[in-house]
């Protein structure tokens, strides 16, 4: 059966179009490997490139769901005929067709000869099927697979890649490889990426989000982010918590056994410089142990470490580093045995860590807060208010709390999150407004009024439910059969505006379920994960025919941590994370948790003309930070929310003001953070070149004129000499500027990688750009795949941070000695002698006058505490970004 006599039905995107015009050159090493972000068409393009290839396909999917809609898209899209669909389709290894969908799990089973057992809540089913007599291997061979599709490979766990390699290097060499993906695993280990690109192949084409708006596939969206404190409950538990680790700290001190243990790991290390050098930091926290029960510390061995003839202050962060390092002599010291025991007795032990500070009960506490709940009851009615009977919002979370139920329609205090308490948190908030709906795999309410319409509109057969009234306005709906069914009647209720506020579970909507009609998203998810945040926000961002107008909202909850009491005893110890006193520090799991999601979310910054990622683009989040700050902050949010017409404008005119672009990886470094010589070493260097292009060009107009042959020769040695000095001294400046050190020790560093093949991009370059009214430097690799600009940008990052503790730091050389105030940290990639070897000679190349210094000697100690204490870039704190933007090719 010959799949290419079925083409697809529809018209191509432009970039779906340009992936298949280069898919035979994409497939000369057997593997095609496509990035792009949800809502783009992945699936549709992988069919085509399946039915092209003409070969028997397996497609694995992360999902049964997602498993079921390649064959839903194949039918609809492709055979246009659903009773051909039991000759070409399957779902089941055991029944092969030119097309089969089977999950990542089933070839995990099947290659194990287990049974399988995997549940869905949208197709609400649980599959058990016995591979335990199952040959897959000879199956797929007997059949002729060619073909492998891996959707969302990002999926894959270590266990399944190991099953899924095997499977297919048992099935031959000519096997082709088709991976889908909308967010690979950049941030994993080199180890991990490898093992990746081994299976997917090298990134052929990604696919950008600016792109896809830009070509009215996705819709405008602009990301907002509300904050709030715990409740009084909320905040009595986390305080309490802390202020009882800090009493069991003050008991220990008093305990001869924990003497006694600190006195003999100080022993076993006192002698050995380089082992205490290897980890500083940490030697500094145990210090402070010591020193607080009265040690005294020798201060030479202070000033070894710290230059300092005295210890830093202790904070909690200190006291539970320090403690945590006592702790890992248990194995050797039966003294720290009992320490530990001690912990664990006070319940201060949590999966074999000290937790001070936090323990998993008050991390879910800071990011569950019910306080939360308030905030979106804010959101929930300012939308309403600004888009009135227009709003289509979904509200996702993660637990259904199916014995709240009776709180609806009470006037109860709402204390955890969950859908059902969402649903009365939103119904309280909008009391007229019956169209809310809760649909989660267990329960459903609808709107009583609602029954007409499925009736009379949806010609739905009411044999497939029933219902319970809750109230007088609402009812619990019970559906027989699978929940994609009651997934879709309500999709439909969604679509007709017979509902307008759906609160979901994220298991239930957050992936794979599609409704163009959304355009406001509340994420009140705990999930830290990127992948299926990235999915979640993608609900939003599908384009609605029938609203081409339409920008979504899409809401991030923030929960801020609470901060100690000036009363209480512990001040001392929790003065570093009271945020009375550190006022230009967010204090929250829950945003460091957020600012990562944001680092792989592209929009418009809210006040440049730059479309990027990192949370910095939302850059009405600034110090101090202080409770009437965040409700200032929030207020800010909720004006922007209501001007979408602005936000469709960002994305329209910043893309516009390219005539090509392309998407890079970037570090950008602000003015502060350089030496006030660096403007003037820029600005210098474009008036002297000016200045040089007039004389020259009055000396050879002289020259031209001159009298006689003697003159024509002097002036012709007069411009050989001035051109001389110009060179020089245009190379001076070329390598004097604070800006163009960063440019060199960048391509110092590219030719390092490249020689011990850290990337593959053999014609990538170091592109350095100036904002001339800011003077921010910009690093990135142009020529480079994706991949690759994530190695350099992170590599360049390390370079221009503040200094911690680096293996090698690279100083320059000045003419009276090593000149501190220009010294930078070498990437942590630059980890081994012969790597240090191959940059300290690419350095002597661009910059001649640079050494790499080793820190784990005393007296590398020694200039990297100077390096600390002078190096410009220990300015950077804050003020160096990673980030991708919106650039020129």
């Amino acid at each position: 059966m010959n799949l290419n006599h079925f083409p697809f039905q529809g018209t191509f995107r432009t970039y779906q179009q340009r992936v298949l015009d280069q898919a035979s050159n994409y497939l000369d090493d057997g593997k095609i490997h496509i990035v792009a972000a949800p809502g783009s068409g992945k699936t549709i393009l992988g069919l085509e490139l399946i039915t092209r290839l003409n070969q028997p396909t397996l497609i694995l999917s992360p999902s049964i769901t997602i498993k079921h809609q390649w064959m839903e898209r194949f039918v609809k899209n492709f055979l246009n005929d659903s009773s051909l669909e039991s000759a070409y389709v399957s779902a089941n290894v055991f029944d092969l067709k030119p097309i089969t969908s089977i999950t990542y799990q089933a070839l995990h089973a099947a290659m194990h000869r287990m049974v399988l057992e995997e549940s869905d809540e949208v197709e609400s089913e649980t599959e058990q099927i016995d591979f335990s007599q199952f040959d897959l291997i000879k199956q797929c061979q007997a059949y002729g697979i060619q073909t492998i599709c891996l959707d969302e490979a990002h999926h894959l766990r270590s266990e399944w890649h190991k099953s899924l390699t095997q499977f297919i290097k048992a099935l031959g060499s000519d096997i082709k490889i088709i991976a889908l993906t909308a967010t690979p695993p950049y941030d994993s280990s080199p180890n991990e990426w490898d093992k990746y690109i081994e299976l997917c192949g090298d990134i052929d084409e990604e696919i950008f989000i600016p792109e896809l708006v830009h070509q009215n596939t996705l819709a405008p969206h602009q990301d907002y982010i509300y904050f709030n404190y715990p409740s009084e409950t909320e905040t009595e538990l986390i305080l309490d918590y802390r202020r009882q680790a800090m009493v069991v700290y003050q008991a220990l001190k008093q305990d001869p056994q924990y003497i006694e243990a600190l006195k003999e790991i100080y022993q076993t290390y006192s002698s050995d410089i380089e082992r205490i050098l290897e980890n500083p930091d940490t030697f500094i926290s145990f210090l402070l142990l010591l020193e607080d029960i009265s040690f005294q510390v020798p201060i030479k061995l202070i000033k070894d470490i710290t230059n300092q003839k005295h210890l830093p202050k202790m904070t909690v962060e200190r006291l539970e580093q320090g403690l945590s390092f006592v702790l890992t002599h248990q194995d050797t010291m039966p003294s720290v045995q009992y320490i530990k025991q001690y912990f664990s007795k006070h319940n201060l032990i949590e999966r074999n860590q000290l937790s001070l500070y936090y323990n998993a009960k008050i991390i879910k506490t800071i990011i569950g807060s019910s306080a939360k709940l308030n905030s979106i009851q804010t959101i929930v009615k300012e939308e309403y208010q600004s888009l009135g009977n227009a709003l289509r919002m979904v509200i996702l979370t993660d637990f259904i709390k199916k014995d709240q139920l009776n709180l609806i329609h009470t006037d109860e205090p709402l204390s955890t999150i969950g859908t059902t308490t969402l649903f009365e948190a939103v119904r309280r908030v909008l009391p007229k407004h019956p169209k809310i709906a809760l649909l989660s795999g267990s329960l459903v309410i609808l709107p009583m009024s609602i029954l007409s319409v499925i009736a009379n509109h949806l010609d739905w057969d009411s044999s497939t439910y029933s219902t319970s009234p809750i109230s007088t306005e609402f009812m619990t709906v019970t559906f027989t059969g699978s929940n994609k069914h009651k997934v879709k009647l309500i999709t439909a209720l969604f679509e007709l505006g017979e509902i307008e506020i759906i609160i979901g579970t994220a298991s239930l909507l957050g992936e794979g379920w599609d409704s163009p009609a959304v355009n406001s998203l509340i994420l009140a998810s705990y999930v830290g994960s990127f992948m299926l945040s990235n999915q979640m926000r993608g609900r939003a961002i599908r384009i609605d025919p029938k609203q081409p107008n339409k920008v979504s909202n899409i809401w991030h909850l923030v929960s801020i941590e609470p901060s100690a009491k000036e009363s209480d005893i512990e001040q001392e110890y929790l003065a570093s994370y009271d945020i009375g006193i550190h006022k230009d520090i967010i204090h929250s799991a829950d945003y460091e948790t957020l600012k990562k999601r944001f680092d792989c979310f592209m929009g418009p910054a809210y006040h440049n003309a730059t479309i990027e990622s990192g949370i910095e683009r939302i850059d009405i989040i600034k110090p101090p930070f202080h409770p009437k700050k965040f409700d200032h902050i929030n207020q800010e949010m909720i004006q922007l929310s209501k001007d979408r017409a602005s936000v469709r404008t960002a994305w329209q005119s910043t893309i516009e003001q390219y005539d090509d672009y392309g998407i890079f990886e970037r570090v950008e470094v602000e003015k502060t953070t350089l030496p006030r010589s660096a403007s003037f070493y820029h600005y210098a260097r474009e008036v002297l070149l000016g200045i040089l292009f007039i004389f020259a060009n009055v000396l050879f107009r002289v020259n031209v004129q001159a009298p006689d042959l003697r003159a024509a020769i002097i002036i012709s040695i007069y411009l050989i000499v001035l051109s001389g000095l110009s060179y020089s001294t245009i190379i001076l400046l070329k390598y004097i500027s604070p800006m163009n050190y960063i440019k060199w020790i960048g391509v110092a560093i590219l030719n390092t990688f490249k020689d011990h093949q850290m990337i593959e991009s053999r014609l990538s370059k170091v592109r350095v750009q100036y904002d001339d009214f800011k003077i921010n430097t910009l690093i990135e690799l142009s020529n480079a795949n994706v991949h690759d600009q994530h190695v350099f940008t992170n590599a360049m990052k390390e370079v221009l941070s503040p200094m911690d503790n680096p293996r090698y730091i690279i100083v320059q050389k000045g003419l009276f000695g090593l000149n501190h105030r220009v010294s930078f940290n070498a990437p942590a990639s630059i980890s081994n002698t012969e790597v240090a070897r191959i940059l300290e000679n690419h350095l002597s190349k661009v910059l001649d006058k640079y050494v790499l210094i080793y820190t784990r000697s005393v007296e590398g100690r020694k200039h990297l505490l100077k390096a600390k204490a002078k190096s410009f870039i220990n300015k950077n704190d804050r003020k160096i970004r990673k980030a991708r933007a919106l650039n020129r090719y």
